[in-house]
C-alpha cells in the first residue's frame, strides 16, 4: 500500500484516511508516510484497530488538540472495520462456548437489578390500588353538641269552656328549653374523595397521551427539516471532490521526491576537510578549498489554459497543487496561447514575460503547452520575442502531444528547450534533464 511490498494492513484504506486528515486541518509530508510504513511493519498483524490507532496518533499528530481531533476521524473513518472486527471477536467467543459444550446459565445478578429497577414502578402500582380501592366511602362523622336554649316569656291563661276558672284571663310567666338540632361536618375526604379518585384514573392514560403527542411533534419537525419546507422532497447529499488515481500512485511521489532534490547554487562555501588535506600536503602553508553550496530548486511554471473545460490545464493545475502539499517550491502562472501575457489569477492584472524573466530568471522554468505560439505560422520559425526564454538557464517544455505525433516543430523546440512529454514520467525526467544542462527531445 505504502510501498510495492504486501503488509498486514494492505486491505486498509490509509491512503484514503490520509487524505481525510488533510481535509481536518492535518498536513502530513513525507516523513508521515515513512513513518506511518515503519510503525504498521514493526506492530505486524493481529493489532486490533482500537489500539492501533493509539499507536499511529503520534505520527500525525503532535499536541493535545489534534490528538484528540486524530482519535476523533480515526473512530468515524474506520468505524465498518471496527464493527466487523467486534463482531468477529464475538463469533469468536460464541464459537469457542459452544465447543465446550457448556450452556449459558442465567446471570442472577441481572434478574436482581431487573427488580430493581421495576420496584418504584410497582410500589406506585400498590399505592394507587390502596388509593383507590381500601380507602372507605366514609369516614367518621364529626357531630357537633350544641348546649340547649332557655326561653321566658308571658301568656293568657285561657278559660276552659263550660267550666268557670278563677285564673282566665290572667296574666301568668312560662319559661321554655328550646334544643337545638345538630349540624353534622362533611370531612375532607367526603367533600373532595370523589374528584381524587376521578384524577388517579384519568392522570395516567393523559400523561401517556401527551408524551406520545409531544414525540410525534419532534419526529414530525426533524422530517420537515430534513426534507426540506416546499416540494420536491430530497435528501441533500454533499460528495466532495475527490483526487484523480495518479495523485496517489508511487510514482507521483517518487517525481515529487525527484523535484525537491537539492541543486548547486551559484555562491561556494569553504569545504573544511579538504582545506586540511590541502594545508597537510602544503606543510602547512594554508591552501583552502571551496565547494558549491545547495540550495532547493525551485520551479516556475507556465501553464497554457484554454477555459474552465480544458483538462490538460486541470490536470497541471492538479500536480502543481498538490507538489505544493509535498514541499516543492513551485510558483504557476497561466496564460492563453501566447505566453508572453501572464495572469496568476483569472481575475489578476497581467504579468509580461520580460518582468517575470527579471522576477524569477533563478528559477527553473517549464513551459506546460504545445507551444505553438512560439513559431512564426507563416515561415515556421521561431518568433523574435523567443530570445527571452535564454535568461533560464534550465528551461523545458512538457507538451501534451503524443511522441508518436511529434513533427520538426518538437524537434525545432529541442534546439532550445528540453522537451519531455507532459506525464508523470515526463515530470520525472525534468531534473536529469536539468542536471545535464542539455536541450533536446
Amino acid at each position: 500500500m505504502l510501498s510495492s511490498d504486501r503488509s498486514a494492513y494492505d486491505d486498509l484504506p490509509f491512503y484514503d484516511f490520509i487524505e481525510v486528515l488533510k481535509a481536518h486541518g492535518f498536513s502530513p509530508g513525507v516523513g508521515c508516510y515513512l513513518r506511518l510504513r515503519q510503525t504498521l511493519e514493526l506492530l505486524g498483524p493481529g493489532v486490533p484497530l482500537s489500539e492501533l490507532k493509539d499507536y499511529l496518533c503520534p505520527v500525525f499528530a503532535s499536541d493535545e488538540k489534534s490528538q484528540r481531533e486524530f482519535h476523533r476521524v480515526f473512530d468515524a473513518y474506520f468505524h465498518a472495520y471496527i464493527r466487523a472486527e467486534k463482531g468477529s471477536e464475538k463469533s469468536g467467543d460464541s464459537e469457542a462456548e459452544e465447543g465446550t459444550g457448556e450452556e449459558e446459565k442465567p446471570d442472577p445478578m441481572k434478574e436482581v437489578e431487573t427488580a430493581l429497577r421495576l420496584r418504584p414502578y410497582v410500589l406506585l402500582m400498590a399505592l394507587l390500588l390502596l388509593t383507590v380501592v381500601f380507602i372507605p366511602e366514609q369516614i367518621h362523622e364529626r357531630i357537633e353538641q350544641k348546649p340547649k336554649v332557655t326561653v321566658s316569656g308571658e301568656e293568657i291563661v285561657p278559660g276552659a269552656p263550660g267550666a268557670p276558672d278563677q285564673n282566665a284571663g290572667k296574666i301568668r310567666k312560662v319559661t321554655y328549653e328550646i334544643a337545638p338540632k345538630e349540624t353534622v361536618e362533611p370531612t375532607w375526604w367526603q367533600r373532595y374523595g370523589r374528584w381524587v379518585r376521578l384524577a388517579l384514573v384519568i392522570a395516567p392514560p393523559v400523561w401517556f397521551l401527551l408524551t406520545e403527542y409531544r414525540r410525534r411533534k419532534f419526529r414530525r419537525l426533524a422530517l420537515q427539516k430534513a426534507r426540506g419546507k416546499k416540494p420536491p422532497f430530497v435528501w441533500p447529499l454533499r460528495v466532495g471532490p475527490s483526487e484523480p488515481p495518479f495523485l496517489k500512485s508511487a510514482l507521483f511521489y517518487a517525481c515529487a521526491a525527484r523535484l525537491r532534490k537539492r541543486t548547486e547554487g551559484e555562491t561556494r562555501r569553504i569545504d573544511i576537510d579538504g582545506t586540511v588535506r590541502k594545508t597537510v600536503g602544503a606543510f602547512g602553508y594554508p591552501d583552502f578549498s571551496y565547494r558549491p553550496a545547495t540550495r532547493p530548486p525551485e520551479y516556475l511554471v507556465l501553464n497554457n489554459t484554454g477555459g474552465f473545460r480544458d483538462h490538460f490545464s486541470r490536470y497541471v493545475v492538479s500536480l502543481v497543487e498538490k507538489w505544493k502539499e509535498e514541499g516543492v517550491y513551485v510558483r504557476m502562472f497561466h496564460y492563453r496561447d501566447d505566453p508572453r501575457i501572464c495572469f496568476e489569477q483569472p481575475d489578476a492584472d497581467p504579468r509580461y514575460l520580460e518582468d517575470l524573466c527579471g522576477e524569477f530568471r533563478h528559477r527553473r522554468l517549464v513551459l506546460a503547452g504545445e507551444g505553438d505560439a512560439l513559431f512564426d505560422p507563416v515561415t515556421g520559425l521561431p518568433e523574435p520575442w523567443t530570445e527571452v526564454f535564454e535568461t533560464w538557464k534550465d528551461r523545458a517544455v512538457l507538451t501534451p502531444r503524443h511522441a508518436c505525433e511529434w513533427t520538426l516543430r518538437e524537434k525545432a523546440l529541442a534546439e532550445t528547450f528540453a522537451v519531455l512529454p507532459a506525464r508523470l514520467e515526463g515530470f520525472a525526467a525534468l531534473t536529469g534533464a536539468f542536471e545535464n544542462r542539455t536541450c533536446g527531445i
